[in-house]
């Protein structure tokens, strides 16, 4: 008896063992697979982004404002300051002046010191390099982490979805911060998805660099967390969330003051004009700013209602994934002020459908489709936007989207989130 025991604890400390092997040799083999992937791209994006710096006038693009925010803070100037803003403009020759002060947190102006050491023209090249790099990244971190290396096939048709969505030409081309944004959350997923819970809320928080964006994508993943009943990640979120303030504050104590007077500006000049709910409303209503108001907030209320009852229904069987791709285009149709490059955290989402729906036996070539097909939409609404003047109906790529997933939600359990509660 003893001995059949000893047998059976030998050959079950046997799969352990063989077990954790196994995934040190997965761990390993995904590394090298990226570091090649790196080696291959690299060169590829760095080629890219000349080409894009060669025809973008970038003295007058949205990364010279990120740029000039930490030239600013490297002289020992204030970003917040309208005379001094503007005269840093005039400074290096841009003539288009969008705001009369930095429109961002103070935590963005330090940064994007580190490139303001490089001239304007090397910094928006080296920016672009890594925000393909970030892009690349993060669709390959939710992809490894399946448990199935047969998920990785998945990478070329998802890069060639990505690379061809509008919202990600448009980072590029205007030198926005979306594609860091989109590596934070993925981050954030990918240590939640391996149960390092706190380290990912640590990350969470550095998603409010783009408030209007950031803080409703937060709000909706601290509602699943308490759903969740999981303190550690709500305590590091907080931690860091205050760490972040105060390292804006000591520079600046005013800085929040000012951010929400130019936010007050920037709402009241285009609201209704957003491809948000809002902006959906604000054509309905013709513009009406009563009409708006009542019908986009409506709008927004039931959308507000509807995930908060999902969230709270199915909080036990929802991966943290699957949360981030539910959180990601709800933010981008309940704020009232985003464009169409903030729809490039909606990566995130397509890359977790396409994992799931490939999880629930679709076949490769539709799943392979599926990221070409939702580019295309965006493509072909940015003709539409052509046509009308108006960018609004851009909305519907993040509504696809959400439909997509309250669907996947709903429907039936998925796969990827019955193995997630297993860990």
């Amino acid at each position: 008896m003893n001995m059949s025991k000893i047998k059976f604890s030998w050959k079950h400390q046997q799969k352990r063992i063989n077990l954790a092997l196994s995934r040190v040799l997965s761990t390993v083999i995904r590394q090298k697979l990226f570091f090649i992937l790196l080696l291959l791209a690299t060169p590829i994006f760095i080629f890219v982004a000349i080409k894009v710096v060669s025809v973008t006038t970038y003295r007058d693009s949205d990364f010279f404002t990120f740029w000039l925010s930490g030239w600013m803070r490297l002289v020992g100037q204030d970003p917040y300051s309208t005379e001094t803003w503007i005269n840093g403009h005039k400074l290096f020759g841009a003539t288009w002046v969008p705001n009369p002060v930095f429109p961002y947190p103070l935590a963005v102006s330090l940064l994007f010191a580190p490139l303001a050491i490089f001239s304007l023209q090397k910094a928006f090249v080296i920016w672009i390099t890594f925000s393909l790099i970030f892009v690349m990244t993060t669709i390959f971190l939710l992809l490894s982490n399946t448990g199935n290396p047969k998920k990785l096939h998945l990478i070329l048709p998802l890069l060639a979805g990505a690379f061809l969505f509008r919202p990600t030409i448009v980072t590029l081309t205007n030198g926005q911060i979306g594609a860091f944004l989109l590596l934070a959350l993925g981050v954030t997923v990918l240590f939640w998805e391996t149960g390092r819970w706190a380290l990912g809320g640590l990350i969470l928080p550095l998603l409010v660099l783009k408030p209007q964006l950031g803080i409703p994508v937060i709000l909706s993943l601290g509602l699943w967390l308490i759903f969740s009943r999981n303190r550690s990640a709500l305590f590091a979120a907080a931690l860091s969330g205050i760490f972040i303030f105060a390292i804006s504050t000591v520079y600046d104590s005013d800085w929040i003051s000012i951010l929400l007077h130019n936010g007050g500006r920037k709402l009241s000049e285009t609201l209704g004009y957003s491809p948000t709910f809002w902006g959906v409303a604000g054509v309905l209503c013709r513009h009406n700013p009563t009409c708006t108001l009542a019908v986009g907030g409506g709008m927004v209320a039931i959308l507000l209602l509807g995930i908060g009852f999902l969230l709270y229904k199915y909080s036990s069987v929802i991966s943290p994934m699957i949360s981030a791709s539910l959180a990601t285009p709800v933010a981008l149709l309940v704020t009232p002020y985003t464009w169409a490059y903030d729809q490039i955290l909606l990566i995130l989402s397509i890359t977790a459908i396409s994992i799931t729906v490939l999880d629930r036996g679709c076949s490769y070539l539709l799943v392979a489709v599926f990221p070409i097909l939702v580019s295309l939409l965006s493509l072909c609404l940015l003709l539409l936007a052509t046509s009308f003047g108006s960018d609004v109906w851009s909305a519907i790529v993040p509504f696809v989207c959400l439909l997509s997933i309250v669907y996947l939600v709903v429907k039936a359990d998925i796969p990827r989130e019955k193995a997630f509660l297993s860990k």
